[in-house]
């Protein structure tokens, strides 16, 4: 029985696999095929009567594996599903489903393990819990960030003087204030006003202005987080224009505090490894209660 179930679980990884990789062109959406080959090898092997209870162990480990390395993608899945967010990367939703594919298996075994269908239930209600945990993710400040700069909405933004340095005269136009990394290579801006506007019209508008100036411009992500208390929308926005490779990570705020844009921005090449360093600075946004 176990056979059977550990084919039909290795049929459905390579089929959601190398169909997302044929419709998305995504390297990424391959990792279900590539643990559905894994399974299909571990089947075959099992063949032989010698190796049966290894196998069984051995698939169960690399299941329970392919459930953690891809839950993530499942509570992103469903916060997109709930409405509390509403870009996310393509490769995502086959990292989904893989996820659901490696619960179901490790479910199966828990059962066989067991004998009892209370296992199989603890086992949903943890993954639930972590799905849950990461349903709305919530950063505060840097204890780094000593550097206060009030800003023309109701709001403060900190950040760490030893890492950026305040730029003189912004080249941004409207800036609050605007840094560049010690090293040069990324940059971070603030721009508030006291008014009002709906935050779809608000990331909208950015978005469009940025198409006016540059050939591509790309909303990649697009996610509900919290930022020192305050429920703010960050956004991954990819640029490029005649050679220029340009990645964005801005938070956007709108509410009765006024409206703010804190931006970041560095070469696609190297954002992978400034990424965090982006970050950081934008969790120095408070808005003031």
């Amino acid at each position: 029985m176990i056979q059977r179930f550990r084919f039909v679980i290795a049929s459905l990884l390579v089929l959601v696999g190398t169909g997302s990789f044929l419709a998305l062109q995504r390297p990424a959406a391959l990792i279900p095929a590539s643990f559905g080959a894994i399974l299909f090898a571990l089947t075959l092997l099992a063949r032989k009567k010698q190796f049966e209870k290894p196998v069984f162990q051995a698939s169960a480990a690399v299941m329970v594996f392919g459930l953690l390395a891809t839950v993530l993608s499942l509570g992103r899945a469903v916060r997109v599903a709930l409405g509390m967010e509403t870009e996310i990367k393509p490769e995502v939703w086959p990292l989904a489903a893989m996820s659901i594919l490696c619960g179901v298996y490790v479910s199966y075994v828990i059962r066989l393990m067991f004998r009892a269908r209370s296992a199989a239930a603890i086992l949903v209600l943890v993954l639930c819990g972590v799905v849950s945990m990461h349903a709305q993710k919530s950063y505060t400040k840097s204890a780094s960030a000593t550097k206060k700069v009030a800003l023309t909405a109701n709001a403060q933004f900190y950040i760490d003087p030893k890492v950026w340095e305040k730029n003189k005269q912004p080249s941004i136009e409207g800036a609050d204030v605007e840094y560049t990394h010690k090293d040069g290579t990324a940059f971070v801006a603030v721009v508030s006003q006291k008014q009002f506007l709906n935050i779809d019209t608000f990331i909208d508008a950015f978005v469009e202005g940025m198409r006016e100036s540059a050939k591509e411009v790309t909303l990649q992500e697009r996610a509900n987080i919290t930022v020192n208390g305050t429920p703010v929308t960050a956004c991954m926005i990819g640029m490029k224009d005649e050679g220029v490779d340009v990645t964005y990570l801005v938070y956007f705020y709108s509410g009765t505090k006024g409206m703010v844009q804190a931006l970041s921005y560095c070469s696609t090449e190297i954002f992978g490894e400034m990424s965090s360093v982006l970050q950081t600075a934008l969790n120095g946004l408070v808005v003031k209660k």
